[in-house]
């Protein structure tokens, strides 16, 4: 019996084509079995109205036994493990060329396009940080510091290395009120306690603040009443005055030479009892 393309007479199937038809071949292969695929006629080989000869069967046995190298189709390579990762390889590659993320000259694998989001991130970050170069640049230029004189916490080392918050008693935080002079001296405003020790003039023995040294004096920051309000009693004070004591306590947070160290324990006020004395 002919193959079906020689019995309708039609013409000898190119060399290129005869290709094709083995790589067809194998994937039939694959999953009918050889022996299956060897059975059945085939097309491409030999003079027209002749079945094929054992050669063909040959030359198309060992054509499955090969694969097409994807770096070059002209060639075949064995289809044996060993080759398997390199031909793994050599498909990625033409699948990173087709959709665009590998240069098909160098080989480079190619940065993904920036989507809207992407490209918007990426302007804002570029020109914040030219803004930020112009800033610093006259800053240094009119004012010869390229932080415009800024000394704020945001600037100090203190501020972004780690440290340990120590947590006073009322006792504990009076030792440090400057008269013992190998011990720095500490001051507390809302709970929170600062070292000062840099400023002794101000607030060390004799210093015009020294009252707020080693206690919490928070109502005596806007009363001005040091006789009676040196306490964290806040009662009776209004919005203002609450606001005004919370700002004394930014100032110490962004002070250039005073440290945050800890906190201290304070009382609880008795709701029952008077109020501080307004007599000063």
């Amino acid at each position: 019996m002919l193959p079906a393309s020689r019995a309708n007479g039609a013409a000898p199937v190119e060399q290129g084509d005869a290709a094709d038809s083995a790589a067809e071949a194998r994937e039939k292969h694959q999953q009918e079995g050889e022996a299956a695929l060897l059975k059945r006629p085939f097309s491409g080989w030999g003079d027209p109205g002749s079945p094929a000869t054992s050669e063909e069967i040959e030359k198309l046995k060992k054509d499955l036994g090969t694969v097409c190298d994807p770096s070059d189709p002209t060639r075949k390579v064995a289809a044996k493990k060993a080759n398997k990762a390199y031909m793994v390889h050599q498909r990625w590659k033409e699948e990173q060329i087709k959709s665009g993320r590998m240069d098909p000259k160098t080989g480079k694998v190619t940065q993904e396009p920036l989507g809207p989001v992407g490209k918007a991130f990426f302007l804002m970050l570029k020109w914040s940080v030219v803004g930020l170069l112009l800033s610093m640049a006259a800053g240094q230029f009119i004012a010869g510091d390229p932080i415009w004189g800024y000394r704020g916490k945001w600037v100090q080392r203190k501020t972004y290395l780690s440290k340990r918050l120590r947590v006073f008693t009322p006792a504990e935080l009076a030792l440090y009120n400057g008269r013992d002079e190998d011990r720095p001296i500490y001051l507390a405003i809302l709970g929170n306690v600062y070292d000062v020790s840099a400023n002794k003039r101000t607030y060390g023995p004799g210093g015009s603040y020294h009252f707020f040294s080693g206690t919490d004096a928070s109502r005596a920051y806007v009363t001005g009443c040091f006789k009676y309000h040196c306490t964290h009693d806040l009662r009776g004070l209004d919005e203002d005055q609450i606001k005004q004591i919370e700002t004394w306590k930014k100032f110490f947070d962004d002070h250039p030479t005073y440290k945050h160290v800890g906190t201290v324990e304070l009382p609880e006020i008795d709701p029952e009892s008077p109020e501080p004395r307004w007599d000063c």
